[in-house]
């Protein structure tokens, strides 16, 4: 039973230890922004942020049209911004950083999208 409790104990050391370890190594770029049509703020845009075809973080956009999210450092990203009968943005970030750049810290990036009504195909 004890050696059971000592694994155990190990176990969660471990869990904690590797958790912090991340946490330490791990930094993010803020990116803040405005989505606006006809230069006019735009409320309850959607701000998805994707990685590996998968949704792993979503937002609206306030009443002002701005917007707030972060995306870990050391991988790359699809940020999508969208509201129905417009037109789809979506934009590349590759977080990876160079060996002298340090990972664990927060980066600021400002990000103002303009979004534009769809065109229907017009087929002769």
């Amino acid at each position: 039973m004890n050696s059971i409790r000592n694994n155990s104990i190990i176990f969660i050391f471990f869990i904690f230890s590797y958790f912090n370890i991340y946490s330490q190594t791990s930094g993010f770029i803020n990116v803040k922004g405005n989505v606006e049509k006809e230069q006019k703020p735009l409320p309850n845009a959607i701000i998805n942020l994707i990685k590996a075809d998968k949704i792993i973080e979503k937002t609206t956009t306030k009443n002002d049209g701005s917007f707030s999210i972060r995306i870990p450092l050391l991988d790359d990203y699809i940020l999508e911004i969208t509201q129905n009968g417009l037109i789809t943005m979506k934009f590349r970030f590759n977080t990876n950083l160079p060996d002298n750049v340090p990972n664990d810290k927060t980066y600021d990036f400002q990000l103002n999208v303009q979004l534009f009504q769809k065109v229907e195909e017009i087929i002769n």
